[in-house]
């Protein structure tokens, strides 16, 4: 499971994350709603998209798609096209926030 919190060049590599779908072919990547059609670029094969609010199970893994005070851009011209968030990740009895 990739976790994605927003779509900045520096925060998502575009290198490494196809290097990790090309590595992991059944991996799953998690994005903020707007940037499905950017990791299947990537090469990702199976992209869920996340709005604010939005939670789901990966087995005994519960990931929550949180707001963060940010934004989106991977342009001069898409600013806020894509949303932007964080992510609670919750199981084994612990509880993870990356923002």
């Amino acid at each position: 499971l990739v976790l994605i919190t927003h779509n900045h060049w520096d925060h998502a590599d575009r290198k490494t994350l196809g290097a990790l779908a090309r590595q992991n072919p059944r991996a799953v990547i998690a994005v903020p709603k707007g940037d499905a059609v950017w990791a299947e670029q990537l090469g990702y094969h199976d992209v869920r998209e996340y709005t604010w609010g939005d939670s789901a199970l990966y087995g005994s893994i519960r990931a929550t798609f949180l707001p963060a005070r940010h934004w989106s851009q991977c342009t001069p011209f898409n600013k806020n096209h894509a949303l932007w968030g964080s992510w609670m990740v919750e199981g084994m009895g612990l509880t993870l926030y990356h923002g």
